[in-house]
């Protein structure tokens, strides 16, 4: 179980060079955009433009913050995201161009994983204060917590706002309980073909 907060996030470019990103967790430790197995990142959005193309990678984009992107591009009828737990997956080849509602600046939260060595789920949760969500272990699969809103309890490991956990396979079931009202992500990352030892 590994507690991760702001001064552990790393600042790394856009790989298309337009912003930048702040990444919550990589894998392997110190990868590069075209060396990681899986990344987990918060982004700004201040302005509209084209997404970076990740060939080879499977991505998960949902919003924290702001009144929404609308999106558009091949291969994909042409949608708007907004900040309601709302997750998007697409393929790092789809050429999406993003577009602000109301030139709202917006914050995202972006996984992605390489195809062939790991699949991800995510999914989004609303807990009002002393709400309690169990959160079992899945067979060997790596689960990234994120708190982007209130506070979360973790078996007595505390999140604040912008703090995540990390959780690998051997530290078993958790319970997440809200200590005020708060909104949180919850990763899944499956390895496929990757020997447990080689995750550590």
């Amino acid at each position: 179980m590994q507690s991760l907060c702001p001064a552990d996030y790393r600042q790394q470019p856009w790989k298309n060079g337009a912003g930048t990103t702040v990444e919550l967790a990589v894998f392997p430790a110190d990868a590069g955009l075209d060396s990681f197995d899986w990344r987990i990142s918060r982004a700004r959005v201040g302005a509209a433009g084209p997404f970076s193309a990740f060939p080879g990678i499977d991505r998960s984009l949902a919003l924290l913050s702001g009144a929404g992107l609308r999106l558009t591009g091949d291969g994909f009828v042409p949608l708007t995201l907004k900040a309601d737990g709302s997750v998007w997956r697409f393929t790092g080849e789809t050429p999406v161009a993003a577009e602000l509602i109301n030139d709202d600046a917006v914050e995202d939260f972006n996984v992605m994983t390489r195809r062939g060595r790991f699949a991800h789920r995510v999914a989004h949760h609303a807990l009002a204060a002393g709400e309690t969500l169990p959160l079992a272990s899945d067979g060997d699969a790596i689960r990234f917590v994120h708190c982007f809103a209130g506070r979360l309890n973790i078996d007595n490991e505390v999140l604040a706002a912008a703090e995540s956990l990390l959780l690998a396979p051997t530290d078993g079931m958790v319970s997440l309980q809200a200590e005020a009202d708060c909104r949180l992500f919850i990763v899944i990352l499956i390895a496929q073909g990757i020997a447990q030892g080689d995750l550590a």
